[in-house]
């Protein structure tokens, strides 16, 4: 076996670990969803039958099942709204630290069949600008055999961008909402909060809530690493 068989079966371990964890937190959280729903769904029968029993509401228990019901509500939205996508938040930042860090090794191991001394004397404000910068330059034809999946990990950067920086808002007026409005297809949801003050600029929220995604953007990575590693 080759240097870069070797190279691509260790990261194809890495990705696999990534799956395994993103399936465990995704499954233990569908998990506690479908056991809120079903307390809700027995605790609204009790409440069914409790009202036909009754000629007159009793105002305490009749207050004891709308707190229940509050209180299950309250668990499923936190949990829907807000742990599951700040996972799914968290993970995006973990993959493109993960992706940044093959691009580096891989231009770095390059570096001594080219007449380029460092990826970090490249022009560009992050290593995967840089790392595009390197392949277009060094390598045209493996750049041109990755372009697509670049592109989608390019446009993934500026999703991240903005739920780091923008707290998951982007303006219609974005330099980059065309792109991200684009990108966002059968992968997120950018719902509509409404316009900005005393403009017609619209913003969106930025929502990771397709369950697809995480699996998606990994199955894109396994994509780019065995173009650029099981070259014929």
């Amino acid at each position: 076996m080759n240097i870069n068989k070797l190279l691509r079966k260790n990261i194809e371990f890495r990705i696999e670990s990534l799956f395994e964890y993103n399936l465990f937190i995704e499954s233990n959280i569908e998990r506690e969803l479908s056991n809120i729903q079903k307390n809700y769904d027995e605790i609204e029968k009790k409440y069914e039958e409790f009202k036909k029993k009754k000629t007159e509401i009793n105002e305490e228990e009749n207050d004891y099942y709308i707190d229940v019901y509050d209180d299950l509500s309250d668990s499923h939205r936190k949990i829907q709204d807000d742990i599951l996508l700040k996972h799914r938040n968290s993970f995006v930042f973990l993959i493109f630290g993960f992706i940044e860090n093959e691009f580096y090794s891989f231009a770095k191991n390059s570096l001594l069949v080219t007449n380029i001394s460092s990826i970090d004397d490249l022009k560009g404000n992050s290593t995967f600008q840089k790392f595009k910068n390197y392949i277009s330059k060094t390598d045209p034809p493996l750049y041109e055999s990755i372009k697509d999946e670049l592109l989608f990990f390019d446009n993934l950067r500026l999703v991240r961008n903005f739920i780091t920086h923008h707290n998951n808002v982007i303006r219609s007026n974005s330099a980059h909402y065309r792109r991200v409005k684009e990108f966002s297809n059968e992968l997120f949801e950018l719902r509509q909060l409404g316009y900005v003050y005393n403009t017609e600029i619209i913003a969106f929220y930025i929502i990771l809530n397709n369950k697809k995604i995480i699996d998606i953007i990994l199955e894109k990575l396994n994509v780019i690493f065995d173009k650029m590693y099981l070259r014929n």
